[in-house]
């Protein structure tokens, strides 16, 4: 019983190590592919897709998109950018740790897609 009682902590703080990294891992995937969404949605718009309306609606894509085991996304942490040519879309998220370690990384994200001119100038 002494010894369990002695390694049951550190067995414990591996045990949900190995959680918060799988947690983490799916937070990198789910915040990569909402990023896309949004990039692939900027790419297709026929008017501006960093202004007004349409950047709204690509940051509300991506929030939608976005789902972790935690904190959801605020839109206020993803920016749309568009050079003429190309929009990039871009999303952060501080994840949030279950185990009592000190970590608590901002995961950032960023896809770049050609923009498909249709109508707008």
């Amino acid at each position: 019983m002494v010894e369990f009682a002695l390694i049951l902590p550190f067995l414990l703080v591996i045990i949900w190590g190995i959680v918060d990294i799988s947690r983490a891992f799916q937070a990198i995937d789910s915040l990569t592919s909402a990023v896309r969404e949004g990039a692939r949605a900027a790419a297709v718009t026929s008017s501006r897709p960093d202004t007004g309306v349409t950047a709204a609606a690509i940051q509300q894509i991506v929030v939608t998109d976005f789902t972790p085991m935690g904190a959801p996304l605020v839109p206020d942490s993803v920016h749309v950018t568009w050079d003429g040519t190309q929009v990039t879309v871009s999303a952060s998220y501080v994840f949030q740790a279950l185990t009592p370690l000190l970590w608590a990384p901002t995961i950032s994200r960023t896809a770049v897609f050609r923009w498909e001119d249709t109508t707008a100038p």
